[in-house]
């Protein structure tokens, strides 16, 4: 009979002890709630607005390290004319041998209107047509001794 009475004192011991550690961590629970609401109730910080900018970028052969800066929307002209954004000065690039634009999703839209054509990823672009390329692509433009990068990235405003 007596160890029935010390493990009725042991179970409402422990019952006890669990019923403190509860209050104890449902009152720090509450108290945490209160602060991250009270966070809350602070302003954020405004807004960072972005805009999407491309740089057409010469790698390899007669362009190299040359560099035009384009905003989501815009189109640079490449070739050998006085008059192209992009001049590359080769024998197999066309006076106006392409177009490159920014497009708001990031990509570029290239359209090509040269001879010696653009090329992707070894494959030749078709002639007066455009083609989405990644916002981190590079270019042959009229052969492989003339190579472009075209890059699209956010920039805060």
């Amino acid at each position: 009979m007596q160890t029935f009475i010390y493990t009725i004192f042991i179970i409402l011991i422990i019952g006890m002890i669990i019923l403190i550690g509860a209050t104890i961590f449902f009152f720090f629970y509450e108290a945490k709630i209160e602060e991250r609401d009270a966070y809350n109730d602070v302003e954020d910080e405004p807004e960072k607005n972005y805009e999407l900018v491309g740089q057409v970028i010469g790698t390899y052969g007669v362009c190299e390290g040359m560099r035009v800066s384009l905003r989501a929307g815009n189109v640079c002209t490449l070739g050998k004319a006085d008059n192209c954004d992009f001049q590359v000065r080769s024998n197999v690039v066309s006076r106006m041998h392409c177009t490159i634009k920014l497009l708001e999703n990031g990509t570029f839209e290239i359209t090509d209107f040269s001879t010696n054509g653009t090329y992707y990823n070894n494959y030749r672009l078709e002639k007066n047509s455009p083609f989405q390329v990644p916002g981190d692509a590079l270019l042959a433009v009229g052969d492989a001794n003339n190579i472009i990068r075209v890059i699209s990235k956010e920039r805060e405003m």
